[in-house]
């Protein structure tokens, strides 16, 4: 128990949590829950169902990609580069949404919501079993005479690269740094400790969408999750250690307290004294 109360547990608990809390408020569950509702408002010159399955298999482009990149390029710079796409992939949706979509009367969505969850369940992807949404929509999306047609297929484009950019990055990563940062010794208790946690960010997000939707419309909601992965990329940029090419003792040592320089010359110069007194005593011995 006291080693679970560690720093070398604790540290990267935080820094994993922190992960999965953006996960969750990154854009992505927006689009997986509201796809058909983002196009609808967008007025696409596609079917929505269509456009909604083609968002979908970003994800698994994304994870597909990222399998095999990940062990070239590094865990941060995957999640580096997933949070600058996804991050200006929300900018680009929220203010299309914003500034060509106003409502004629009345809250821009009027939401009924009836929600259910049987079951949160830990695995890479998305962890709702039942979400259903009476969404009722009234917008006057800018599209007149076509001339200003290709600000429909910003959101389109925006949804895409947020599957993608998740998929490609901060889907996988996390997932990666949990059998990476905790001690073997207590591993099991640690991650299951972290799965837990992380079920409650997926479950908060679940039930603070609908609200942000309420309060900001849609357009703002994808600028709230702009903003969580501009900061998540900053405060990754500091915290999120690159463990690519280490070994099992190097991950371990990542996060035990360092010794003060002044200790660590003390200890080094003690040692260079001993090897010194070793050799000394071999060659007298020969």
């Amino acid at each position: 128990m006291s080693e679970l109360c560690s720093r070398t547990v604790i540290l990267p608990m935080i820094i994993l949590v922190f992960l999965f809390f953006t996960q969750s408020f990154s854009g992505s569950n927006m689009v997986s829950y509201y796809t058909v509702t983002i196009f609808q408002m967008a007025k696409i010159p596609i079917n929505e169902n269509f456009a909604a399955i083609l968002v979908a298999a970003q994800y698994v482009i994304g994870y597909t990609m990222s399998s095999f990149t990940v062990t070239r390029a590094g865990r941060r710079t995957l999640l580096f580069i997933s949070l600058v796409i996804m991050c200006l992939a929300n900018v680009a949706a929220g203010l299309t949404l914003i500034f060509y979509s106003t409502p004629s009367t009345g809250d821009l969505l009027d939401i009924e919501e009836s929600l259910a969850v049987d079951d949160l369940e830990i695995h890479v992807g998305h962890d709702v079993s039942t979400t259903n949404f009476t969404v009722t929509v009234q917008d006057n999306l800018t599209n007149t005479d076509g001339q200003n047609s290709w600000i429909s297929g910003i959101p389109m484009v925006s949804c895409i690269l947020i599957t993608f950019g998740y998929g490609c990055g901060l889907g996988p990563v996390p997932f990666i740094l949990f059998g990476e940062l905790f001690p073997a010794s207590v591993r099991g208790s640690a991650s299951s400790i972290t799965a837990f946690l992380r079920s409650i960010t997926v479950f908060l997000s679940i039930k603070v969408f609908p609200n942000l939707l309420d309060w900001f419309g849609i357009g703002g909601s994808f600028i709230s999750c702009a903003v969580v992965c501009l900061a998540a990329l900053v405060i990754s940029y500091f915290a999120v250690p690159e463990t690519k090419g280490m070994d099992t003792q190097d991950l371990e040592n990542i996060y035990k307290k360092k010794l003060p320089r002044v200790l660590e010359a003390q200890e080094s110069v003690m040692t260079t004294a001993t090897d010194v007194s070793s050799l000394e005593d071999s060659s007298t011995n020969e």
